[in-house]
């Protein structure tokens, strides 16, 4: 049962993108629905909602990526909006401010 599992295992990661680690996680499930004591009639549904499952985590993985790029997008944006609304020859870095330094300085 091993080799045939870590082979659909491995065919779901590759299909969906997925790593690892996620197999791992479901493997206990997957090992459950192979198990020789699961009739074999038994076994469609819950491996289809198994690729469901792979599947669904893709395109959350994806929409999340796609969501922080377009956070990112934003936040660069409006450091470039404030930074002309100030007149400031160059953006600030996001995420530091003028006190960042001198705290560094006496924390260091």
């Amino acid at each position: 049962m091993g080799a045939r599992l870590d082979r659909i295992l491995g065919e779901l990661e590759a299909r969906y993108g997925l790593d690892r680690e996620f197999s791992a996680r479901v493997r206990p499930v997957a090992e459950k629905i192979f198990d020789p004591l699961t009739p074999a009639e038994a076994r469609p549904a819950p491996l289809t909602r198994l690729a469901e499952l792979y599947d669904r985590q893709a395109r959350v993985r994806r929409d999340c990526r796609a969501a922080a790029r377009g956070i990112k997008e934003l936040f660069a944006e409006i450091v470039g909006l404030l930074a002309d609304a100030w007149d400031l020859e160059e953006p600030p870095s996001p995420g530091r401010d003028e006190g960042d330094e001198e705290r560094g300085e006496r924390e260091g």
